[in-house]
């Protein structure tokens, strides 16, 4: 009798047993496709991941500083052919992800050169813009530091000389000033002719110094075979009674190469 009643209880619980067991079952195989769908805990975030972030140029992730150094030289027609500028100042330009705002950055360092010409930079891996802003002549050249490779540009400036030209202009105005951004001509027949100069610049020369007196943007260039035809702007206002077609003022144009050393 006993017997019997043990067996009736056993029935009486199975069907709950069963149940249970099959709802741990749903459960271990839920669990399971949560954690292989991605739904699960993240992973942690270290704690210098904000400080890296914020030290770092866009492109890259956390590595070491390399060096970029910057030789800012003067080369010209006459001695010395090939000087270095010191005193010159060189600024590095990036952009970063301000990690409070999420807004886009844009920062800085300078350096000025050495007596060397040199300026050195220590850079994380990342894009830059380097600029050198030489009296007026300056350009912008975009590089790219790399992890475990240093880098070394030369930032040539050159200077050459143009010893017989004729501008051409249009007084718009009938005031007798030619306006930055109106367009003067500059033709000559004799001297260099570059791809990409820069700025022209005219000096008068007196007994012992010589003065500049205009200073041009260079718009557009067409070298001929037999000329150079140069579309400039004047930098600020270009008082036409003050050039002298009969003593022209010496004209130095400027171009700027750079070079890669290394890296």
């Amino acid at each position: 009798m006993l017997i019997n009643n043990n067996f009736n209880n056993i029935r009486q619980l199975s069907p709950k047993i069963i149940s249970m067991l099959m709802c741990f079952i749903f459960l271990f195989y839920l669990l399971q496709f949560v954690q292989s769908s991605g739904f699960g805990t993240s992973e942690t975030i270290p704690e210098n991941a904000e400080a890296q972030i914020s030290n770092s140029p866009l492109g890259f992730g956390e590595a070491d500083y390399q060096v970029l150094s910057v030789n800012v030289i003067m080369k010209s027609e006459a001695t010395p052919f090939i000087a270095p500028i010191e005193d010159q100042l060189v600024e590095v330009f990036w952009q970063m992800i301000d990690v409070n705002t999420t807004e886009l950055r844009t920062l800085s360092v300078s350096i000025s050169t050495d007596e060397n010409g040199n300026a050195i930079f220590e850079l994380l891996p990342g894009n830059y813009i380097l600029r050198v802003d030489y009296n007026g002549i300056k350009n912008n050249e975009s590089i790219i530091i790399t992890p475990d490779e240093d880098r070394e540009i030369n930032w040539i400036i050159s200077k050459y000389s143009i010893s017989a030209y004729r501008i051409e202009f249009k007084d718009k105005n009938n005031q007798g000033v030619i306006y930055p951004k109106e367009i003067i001509l500059l033709i000559y027949e004799e001297g260099p002719q570059l791809a990409k100069p820069i700025v022209i610049e005219l000096y008068v020369n007196s007994t012992s110094t010589s003065q500049k007196v205009s200073s041009f943007t260079i718009m557009n260039i067409l070298n001929k075979a037999r000329a150079s035809i140069i579309e400039i702007t004047p930098n600020e206002n270009f008082i036409i009674s003050e050039f002298k077609p009969e003593f022209p003022p010496e004209a130095i144009m400027y171009a700027i190469d750079i070079e890669n050393i290394r890296g």
